[in-house]
């Protein structure tokens, strides 16, 4: 059956985007990824994956999402390695664990 999404209390005023709510469902997952650091610890703003790549300039450990969880970060990869990010999908995923294996 399709959805009223105006008689859902929950939905109404909640700000969720209209792809969300499509005829027969009510999507409820979100999620982002960034990159974080730490202000005190470095001399220079990383601005892009290729400056997180980037561990001449930018020296210390770094941290991804584990495997484990869920999927590689290989959009992050890839964009490190210099691909256009409207020249990511498909993703070439040899490539991008090329690219993540320089910062292992």
């Amino acid at each position: 059956e399709p959805v009223d999404h105006d008689r859902l209390k929950s939905v109404k005023g909640a700000g969720i985007a209209e792809h969300n709510l499509p005829e027969y469902a009510v999507g409820k997952n979100v999620w982002a990824s960034l990159m974080a650091y730490r202000t005190d610890s470095l001399k220079r703003v990383p601005k892009s994956w290729g400056d997180f790549w980037n561990t001449h300039s930018f020296a210390g450990p770094r941290s991804l999402q584990s495997a484990e969880a869920d999927y590689p970060e290989l959009e992050f990869a890839l964009l490190a390695d210099g691909v256009p990010l409207d020249k990511l999908y498909p993703l070439d995923v040899d490539r991008a664990f090329a690219s993540m294996s320089r910062i292992r």
